[in-house]
């Protein structure tokens, strides 16, 4: 999974960290962040694909249900989400589900101007 020094990490398709076939992302920099998480911008090694990489604190106090409502919504103007997998953090108690969407370089604001 990317972090802020753009290391590599395996993922694959589900919640298993990278075991099962998952690809390599290479993070290239950070293009959002907010209250729950941050985006990078990142690249597939295995096929120089840009992805967006949404990583997300897992607060164990709190259900999460981001990942079971993207895996329901398929719609043009809908991001996809591609990929979802978990990393640890720092400590052992901390954990982050990395949502791999479609990278749309522009924003709503940018395509309305």
């Amino acid at each position: 999974m990317p972090s802020h020094n753009g290391d590599h990490r395996r993922g694959g398709g589900g919640s298993n960290g990278g075991r099962g076939g998952g690809a390599t992302y290479k993070a290239q920099r950070i293009i959002g962040s907010g209250a729950f998480g941050v985006v990078y911008e990142a690249k597939v090694q295995e096929t120089g694909e840009t992805v967006a990489i949404k990583k997300v604190f897992q607060d164990k106090r709190f259900k999460n249900r981001e990942l079971p409502t993207l895996k329901e919504l398929k719609h043009p103007n809908i991001v996809a989400l591609k990929h979802a997998f978990h990393t640890a953090g720092e400590t052992p108690n901390d954990l982050y589900l990395n949502l791999v969407m479609e990278y749309v370089p522009d924003n709503l604001y940018q395509v309305m101007k």
